[in-house]
């Protein structure tokens, strides 16, 4: 049996875009893809920088997976649409969006999309999808 090579995808976690930028060219040139943890305050009690506009920019030769702790995943999935390389979004079980509509709303956007469990979230919450 042949075996998948490990990919290992850093995540950046940054709360000022001074640092998000730092972390992302530490990693750039060894890191295909990086996950960035976008948290808005409300969904989980963290804030996290993670403004689109900015890392569009600074163009970097690298793809972008979101993990979603908010609580509307919709205007951060369209505003990091403009960035070069976005791939995948993953949004929560938990979040009060409609994960149907996320899942579609993501798919018509070309994107990869994942959902994230917290324990002891009910397998019916989701197992239909």
């Amino acid at each position: 049996m042949q075996k998948t090579p490990l990919q290992v995808t850093p995540a950046i976690l940054a709360k000022t875009a001074r640092e998000f930028k730092r972390k992302l060219d530490a990693i750039a040139d060894f890191a295909p893809l990086v996950q960035v943890d976008v948290m808005d305050g409300k969904f989980v009690p963290n804030r996290t920088w993670y403004k689109a506009d900015s890392v569009a920019h600074w163009n970097p030769n690298i793809e972008f997976e979101l993990h979603l702790m908010v609580r509307d995943p919709y205007p951060v999935i369209t505003d990091w649409m403009k960035v070069r390389g976005l791939r995948r979004v993953i949004v929560h079980a938990e979040s009060p969006a409609s994960l149907k509509d996320a899942i579609l709303f993501a798919r018509s956007k070309c994107l990869e999309i994942g959902l994230a469990i917290s324990p002891g979230t009910p397998l019916r919450k989701f197992l239909p999808l």
